[in-house]
């Protein structure tokens, strides 16, 4: 792990000790030694102490006391102490649910403007569980060596585990499915990959400016299948669906934003799962010889 993998948000998740123990270990053995990260790190220590010193606070400093008179501090000797314990506890237990939710709304606003997609409540998805069911499926098509291997014909598809390691020219068919809707309900979907160039490529809809639109209740195969090429590492597919209409532009331009701030398909996969928060997401990686 080098210094320019480190992103900022796996030092966030860091701190809050979200990272699995590999990461955290391969990351607090370059802080002795970089003192750019240690920067960054302590940067990010500062923004949070300047957020909650611009919290208001009550001074229970014991110098206040002085300024009492013997009548004042004699009335104030007669609160029950467990009234005081009490307020401490609360005002506590509230900064703490607080304080995440006021970071992360901060920094989401200050440093990146999300894609504009369809907001989901939490009420719309518990109607029906609209859409529950959503996944997106990988196949290969044509590979004589794999399919022999597995006891394949080399013309049938074989379906894809995620991180299936592939090599430059083999052709994967794409498919989603997602649950039957009601009625008067639809479904949106788009699909994108990001590769080991940070080159974002739309699958669906099959061009700009086209319905996203998904047929749901059913597995559905793009029209189109996709052939590797010979960028480096990986090549993370991403499905986002929503039940309200989606900005295609935007969500690409918010794909394009994820690509250029990672050089790990995990980070992708996560970092897609986070921007898209108010859709259903799901990915597959193919991993590259």
């Amino acid at each position: 792990m080098r210094e320019s993998n480190i992103s900022t948000f796996m030092l966030e998740r860091y701190r809050l000790g979200e990272l699995l123990p590999e990461d955290k270990k391969s990351l607090e053995g370059l802080l002795p030694f970089d003192g750019v990260l240690r920067s960054r790190l302590e940067a990010l220590d500062e923004s949070d102490r300047e957020l909650r010193l611009s919290l208001p606070y009550i001074n229970f400093d014991a110098s206040i006391d002085k300024s009492l008179n013997e009548e004042r501090l004699k009335a104030l000797s007669k609160i029950p102490k467990i009234n005081v314990r009490v307020s401490l506890l609360v005002a506590a237990s509230l900064l703490c649910v607080l304080m995440p939710v006021l970071y992360f709304a901060f920094l989401r606003n200050g440093n990146e403007q999300s894609a504009t997609v369809a907001t989901v409540s939490s009420q719309d998805r518990a109607k029906g569980s609209v859409l529950s069911g959503v996944e997106l499926s990988l196949f290969l098509k044509g590979n004589q060596e794999i399919a022999g291997n597995q006891g394949i014909a080399g013309n049938q598809e074989i379906a894809l585990e995620n991180q299936t390691m592939l090599g430059v020219g083999d052709t994967v068919q794409l498919a989603y499915t997602t649950a039957a809707s009601g009625p008067s309900s639809e479904l949106y979907g788009v699909i994108f990959s990001i590769d080991g160039r940070s080159v974002v490529t739309m699958h669906y809809p099959y061009r700009k400016g086209q319905n996203p639109l998904l047929v749901s209740g059913k597995r559905i195969f793009l029209e189109e299948a996709y052939t590797l090429d010979d960028a480096p590492g990986y090549e993370v597919f991403v499905l986002v669906v929503s039940s309200q209409a989606l900005d295609v532009e935007a969500l690409l331009s918010e794909a394009q934003k994820i690509a250029s701030n990672s050089e790990e398909a995990q980070f992708i996969e996560e970092s897609s799962k986070a921007a898209f928060y108010n859709c259903e997401v799901d990915t597959v990686t193919v991993l590259k010889k």
